[in-house]
């Protein structure tokens, strides 16, 4: 999607996976390199950094908030996603 890095595209995560198909789980980079930004992938509701933040870290996160490029807003919608999806498995999973 015209060289567009998959975590920061709005398009792919947002109208299509989240608006278009109802996707409610939640998403994480590719390892290692998924990631380049702070900013753009938290607005495209990436998740989850993989293996480890390296641009999710509370130092960059806080600066993004401080400087008033994303709101709390953004990173309840990806902290309620990887919550939830992990107390459905959880609770899909608790009888065996």
């Amino acid at each position: 999607m015209k060289n567009l890095q998959i975590a920061v595209n709005y398009k792919l995560c947002i109208n299509i996976l989240r608006n278009q198909w109802k996707f409610e789980g939640f998403t994480e980079s590719d390892w290692n390199k998924g990631i380049k930004s702070t900013t753009p992938s938290i607005l495209a509701q990436t998740d989850i950094e993989m293996p480890m933040p390296k641009y999710y870290r509370y130092e960059k996160i806080k600066a993004a908030l401080d400087n008033k490029e994303i709101k709390e807003s953004n990173i309840d919608k990806l902290v309620y996603s990887s919550l939830f999806t992990r107390y459905l498995f959880d609770y899909i999973n608790k009888d065996k």
